[in-house]
């Protein structure tokens, strides 16, 4: 493998770590009760301030919640 090639593969894993690993967004308003699961299987109950990560499965009960994104994107969840 040439110089070059390790390069350009060592800047890919950087990449995909940095957009894979990190928070995605965070829950911004919050009314009633709610629940997130994350594809590891851990499962939170839902709080104004928890980071959302990519693939979380969200659910409100009896409530509403907002979630901004990184790229300012906001999604409303009744």
């Amino acid at each position: 493998m040439s110089i070059l090639n390790k390069k350009i593969l060592a800047t890919s894993l950087l990449v995909s770590t940095s957009v894979f690993g990190n928070g995605i967004g965070d829950i911004t308003e919050h009314k009633g009760s709610g629940g997130l699961t994350r594809t590891s299987g851990d499962s939170y109950i839902t709080e104004l301030g928890l980071g959302i990560e990519q693939l979380d499965h969200i659910e409100t009960a009896n409530g509403r919640m907002k979630i901004q994104f990184v790229d300012e994107t906001k999604l409303s969840l009744t």
